[in-house]
C-alpha cells in the first residue's frame, strides 16, 4: 500500500449500491495466490455489501505497475496504490444448466395506493378562472327571456373583437365548394337543402335584405355538412365553423370567452343513475337552437347560402346559439341551470335533477319509486317546455314511465340490465 497517495473524492450516500459481493462466500485457499501480498480487501472471499464504488474518474489513478495471474479461469491481481485487487473469474463450481432469475423491485405501497384512489374517486369542484367567472357575470347581467318564454343572450366577447379581418370572400369559396360536391351527390343536396329550410321555416335563421345591412362587426361562418347514418332523426347535420380565420387571422372563436363547464363529470352522473331502482332518459330536441342570439350580435353569425347555383348568393343571420361556437355549450347548459333556478320553490326535486342529472342535453336520472319518476319526469318537461325546451327519445327500465308520450322514437328505446 502506497501510504504517500492522496486523492480528494466527493461521495453520495445511498442505502443500497447493489447486491452482495461475491453472490456467495468461498475458501480463499482454492485460489493460488502469494501470502506475502497485502491485499485490499483481506475479505474477498466472504459475500459482504460493497462499502465504496469507486467511478473512472478515479480508478486509473490507483493503478500500480503490477499483475499476478493465479492460473486459469481464475482471478488476476492487479497492484494499486490501496493494495492489491483481485478480479476475474472463479471455477469453483460445476456448471448447471439450471437458471433462476430472481427480480425484486420495492413498490412503494403508499404511492399506488394514492394512485388508485385518484382513480376511483368522484371529481371534485374546480375553482373557475378570472375568464371564465366573467362569463358567469356576463350572463347574470345580460340575459333576458322573449314573449314566447325563450331566453336571449348575448355572446362574451373579448375586447379584441375590433382586431376581427374581412371573412365574407372566404365564405363565398367554401360555398362555391358545396355546391360542387352537391351537385354529385342528389341525396346529399336534397338533405342538405332540407336542413337549410328547416332553419329558415323555424326562425333560426333570417334573410337579410338590402335595407337590413348595420354598422356592426360582421363575421362569415363557413358551413358544411356531417354525415351520422346511425341517426334515428337527421342523417344529414350543417355544421358552421366559426373557428376560420379572417384577414387579420383571428376568427369569431378567437374573440370569444369559452366560459366554464358547469355540469357533473359524465362519471358521477352515472355513478347516481346506477343507483335508483327506476330510471328513465331523454335529451332536448334542437337544444342550442331554442336559446335566441341578442339581435344586435347575430351579425357576428353571418352565412352566405343559395339554394341555385343559378341564383344570386344570399346572405342570412344565425338568430339562435350555433353549435361551433366557444361559448355555445356553456349558454346553453347555463339557461338550462337558471330554469332549475328559477324553478326551484315550485319544483324542488325536478330543479336538483336539472342542475345534477343533465350531460349537454341529454337527461339520465331515476327515482325510488314508479310514481315518483313519473312525478319527476311530468315536472321536468313542464320546467324545459316553459322556455322552449322540448324533451324527446324517452327511455326508462318501466314501460309505466313512459306511458303517455307520444314521442315516435319511443318504442325503439328501452333501458334493460344484462346481468349477465
Amino acid at each position: 500500500m502506497n501510504k504517500s497517495f492522496h486523492a480528494d473524492l466527493s461521495f453520495l450516500a445511498l442505502e443500497k449500491i447493489t447486491d452482495n459481493l461475491p453472490g456467495i462466500s468461498f475458501n480463499r485457499e482454492a485460489i493460488n495466490f502469494p501470502k506475502n501480498i497485502q491485499l485490499a480487501d483481506t475479505d474477498f472471499n466472504q459475500s459482504k455489501p460493497i462499502e465504496v464504488l469507486l467511478g473512472a474518474s478515479i480508478f486509473w489513478s490507483l493503478m500500480c505497475v503490477g499483475q499476478i495471474k493465479c492460473g486459469k479461469n481464475m482471478p488476476v491481481l492487479q497492484k494499486t496504490h490501496i493494495g492489491w485487487i483481485l478480479s476475474g473469474p472463479i471455477s469453483l463450481f460445476n456448471s448447471c444448466n439450471n437458471i433462476c432469475n430472481l427480480n425484486i423491485k420495492n413498490l412503494d405501497i403508499q404511492e399506488k395506493l394514492e394512485k388508485f384512489w385518484k382513480l376511483e374517486e368522484c371529481p371534485t369542484t374546480t375553482r373557475l378562472s378570472q375568464e371564465e367567472l366573467e362569463c358567469e357575470e356576463h350572463f347574470k347581467q345580460t340575459t333576458s327571456r322573449g314573449s314566447d318564454g325563450k331566453f336571449i343572450v348575448s355572446l362574451p366577447i373579448k375586447a379584441t373583437l375590433n382586431k376581427m379581418g374581412e371573412s365574407k370572400d372566404g365564405a363565398i369559396r367554401r360555398l362555391y365548394s358545396i355546391e360542387k360536391r352537391l351537385s354529385k351527390n342528389e341525396k346529399l343536396k336534397d338533405q342538405y337543402h332540407s336542413f337549410m329550410k328547416e332553419y329558415i321555416q323555424l326562425g333560426d335563421m333570417s334573410l337579410i335584405n338590402e335595407n337590413d345591412e348595420t354598422s356592426n362587426i360582421k363575421y362569415y361562418m363557413l358551413h358544411h355538412c356531417v354525415i351520422k347514418e346511425s341517426s334515428l332523426t337527421i342523417k344529414c347535420r350543417v355544421v358552421f365553423d366559426a373557428s376560420a380565420k379572417t384577414s387579420t387571422g383571428l376568427s369569431l372563436n378567437d374573440v370569444l370567452k369559452t366560459g366554464p363547464d358547469i355540469q357533473d363529470e359524465l362519471f358521477s352522473i352515472l355513478l347516481r343513475f346506477r343507483c335508483h331502482n327506476y330510471v328513465f332518459t331523454g335529451d332536448i330536441e334542437k337544444m342550442y337552437r331554442m336559446v335566441n342570439i341578442k339581435e344586435s350580435e347575430r351579425d357576428l353569425q353571418r352565412i352566405v347560402w343559395r339554394f341555385n347555383p343559378d341564383e344570386e348568393i344570399k346572405q342570412f343571420r344565425l338568430n339562435t346559439i350555433t353549435y361551433g361556437t366557444a361559448p355555445a355549450s356553456f349558454i346553453a347548459t347555463r339557461v338550462l341551470h337558471q330554469i332549475a333556478q328559477n324553478n326551484s320553490r315550485q319544483y324542488p326535486e325536478g330543479s336538483r335533477i336539472i342542475l345534477r342529472d343533465f350531460y349537454v342535453d341529454d337527461l339520465i336520472t331515476g327515482a325510488s319509486t314508479i310514481e315518483e319518476a313519473q312525478k319527476f319526469k311530468c315536472n321536468i318537461s313542464a320546467m324545459l317546455s316553459d322556455a322552449g325546451f322540448i324533451l324527446r327519445k324517452w327511455a326508462s327500465n318501466d314501460q309505466k314511465i313512459l306511458e303517455g308520450d307520444n314521442d315516435i322514437n319511443l318504442a325503439q328505446y328501452f333501458i334493460t340490465d344484462d346481468k349477465t
